[in-house]
């Protein structure tokens, strides 16, 4: 994990290009979504879907995305082989092996791999969520990974957002106040909703505490 540049976005997505046809066309896809939206905020991301991951069971407890980029790098196969990305994952993290000590040090080749990863990572949360890749909402989970909630109610604002017809990208201007007055009623219902989800003993009103904390 590294302490990312703005100037290096654009290193980073052009190197990804470059691994196209080993990392396979999902990867090669989304990993550009992925560095573009979150940019510097990428350290947190990546622990925002590991936790993520933790919890749903796919990942276990010290994995990392950083490994699996290195490890989908390093494979003869790519997610569109596997029916599953689950299958994918557990491919990487057993069948395939990493000389350490070989890897480039360099700031944008361990970015490309942590952005490699992470979007693997963010896949296997689709599926967990029975979504497509495309209806995950990249701004949205940026913007809650700076909240530094935990995973459960990470993936229940997700759920709660992928229930509604509001964009999940507004997150953010709820959070900042920068909403009308009727649409912040609109995005802390889904908040509170999602409170419920991830504590089902909550109440309503501890629910709309809860979400009162996160300004």
């Amino acid at each position: 994990m590294i302490a990312l540049l703005p100037t290096l976005i654009s290193p980073i997505v052009s190197a990804i290009a470059k691994v196209a046809a080993t990392v396979g066309p999902m990867v090669a896809k989304y990993g550009p979504m992925v560095i573009k939206t979150v940019g510097e905020n990428l350290p947190k991301v990546m622990n925002t879907v590991e936790a993520i991951n933790v919890v749903t069971g796919v990942f276990n407890p010290g994995d990392s995305v950083s490994n699996l980029g290195e490890k989908a790098l390093a494979a003869d196969k790519k997610p569109e082989d596997f029916d599953k990305i689950n299958d994918y994952i557990d491919y990487l993290k057993h069948d395939v092996q990493v000389e350490e000590h070989g890897l480039n040090t360099s700031s944008v080749d361990t970015a490309v791999r942590d952005v490699v990863g992470t979007t693997i990572a963010i896949k296997a949360i689709a599926e967990n969520m029975d979504m497509k890749m495309s209806n995950i909402s990249l701004p949205l989970l940026n913007t809650v990974s700076r909240l530094d909630v935990e995973p459960k109610l990470t993936l229940a604002i997700m759920t709660a957002y992928a229930q509604t017809e509001l964009e999940p990208a507004h997150l953010e201007k709820y959070l900042a106040d920068k909403l009308s007055l009727q649409e912040a009623h609109q995005h802390s219902d889904v908040l509170v909703r999602a409170h419920q989800i991830a504590n089902p003993d909550m109440d309503t009103t501890q629910a709309e505490n809860a979400v009162m904390n996160l300004r």
